[in-house]
Parts: C-alpha cells; structure tokens; sequence
C-alpha cells in the first residue's frame, strides 16, 4: 500500500515528541528497516525499554494513518490472478503485527492473504532472511519457490540471502532504480500492476 507519507507523518511526530528535527528526506531514507532500528538511529537509543516505548508510539501513530492510505494501482488485481492460479500470498512486513492485521481487515485482504510476518514475529528484521524464511514456512513452501516482491533494498537483499526463486523490486518507495539495480534484483517493475503478465 502507498504508506509512504503515513509512515513519515508517524516518524515525524515520534521524533518531535523525543527531541529530534528531522527533514523528510532524512527520515525516509531509513524506511525498509524495522520501527526499532529506525529508532535507534534517529534519536541515538541505546536504552532497549526506551527503544521499545519509541517503537509502541510510532506505531500507534501509524495506526491512525491507516484510514487516510490507499493500497496501489493493481494490488487487488494482482492478488485476485494470485489466488485464481492457486499460488499461496504471505506478507513479510516491518509492521507490528496489530497494524497488519488493521490494513487486512480494513482493506478487506483476508480473502487474498493466507499468512503474514510481523516485526513480532522475528528477531532480526530485513536485510535478514529470517522474515523471509518464516514467511515460506508459513506457506508450507521452500523459498527457493517463492518469488519475493518489494520496493527497498532491505526486501531485495532479504529474498536473495533467503534463497528466494527471484527477488521483484517496484518503484513505489522511496528507492530509485539506481539504488536498486546494484542488487540485482530479477526484475525491476514500476508499478505492482506491472506485475499481472508475469503471474
């Protein structure tokens, strides 16, 4: 989903409340990583209950983003060929696990969606493979027959280092193709629609 400008409303008020100015371009530039990382190296934590607390306001400032979001051109249609062709769908997200299920329940995904991977579900977030791994696991799958799809550096890195069949990055984030090529993901796509011909 186009979650960009929450997520950096929701970060930018985190870090107001704790002493940090920070530009939009200096905030965006962590998005990929877990809330608590990104805590950690914007305000300087070291404290694990204050990264914690940080991480809980985030979120819950994210959580009243939600309703103001719009899911990308194509999604549905990309999922609805997903599921038509019998394929199993996980998301692996950076997103406590409540906010996932809000954006499923909110979006009516649960039709589509047959698992996700939440930040409370790991204990290293992407460039690690563990959500990667853990998503294939709950589909029953090896991941080398899963195709992983995202749009950061971290998402690429993660599906390659877990074995992923292929690695699809779409420029709907705030990493361009330049950033992303060096990764040599499979494919480079500018939008989740571009995906249909290849489902």
């Amino acid at each position: 989903m186009d979650s960009h400008d929450g997520h950096y409303r929701a970060w930018d008020r985190t870090t107001r409340a704790h002493g940090g100015a920070f530009t939009k371009e200096q905030i965006v530039a962590h998005f990929g990583k877990t809330t608590a990382q990104i805590a950690i190296e914007l305000l300087k934590l070291t404290d694990p209950a204050v990264i914690e607390s940080v991480s809980r306001e985030k979120a819950s400032y994210f959580l009243e983003e939600i309703p103001s979001l719009k899911l990308f051109d194509g999604v549905i249609d990309v999922f609805k060929k997903v599921k038509k062709n019998g394929t199993r769908l996980c998301l692996a997200s950076s997103n406590e696990r409540n906010v996932i299920e809000k954006i499923i329940n909110d979006f009516n995904l649960g039709q589509f969606v047959d698992a996700f991977v939440s930040l409370d579900d790991i204990t290293k977030g992407k460039p690690d493979p563990e959500m990667i791994i853990k998503s294939a696991q709950k589909l029953h799958l090896n991941p080398r027959d899963c195709v992983m799809v995202g749009d950061t550096i971290y998402d690429i890195q993660a599906g390659q280092r877990a074995g992923c069949g292929a690695s699809v990055a779409v420029l709907t984030g705030t990493f361009t193709r330049a950033q992303l090529e060096p990764q040599k993901p499979s494919l480079i796509l500018p939008h989740v629609k571009d995906l249909l011909p290849y489902i």
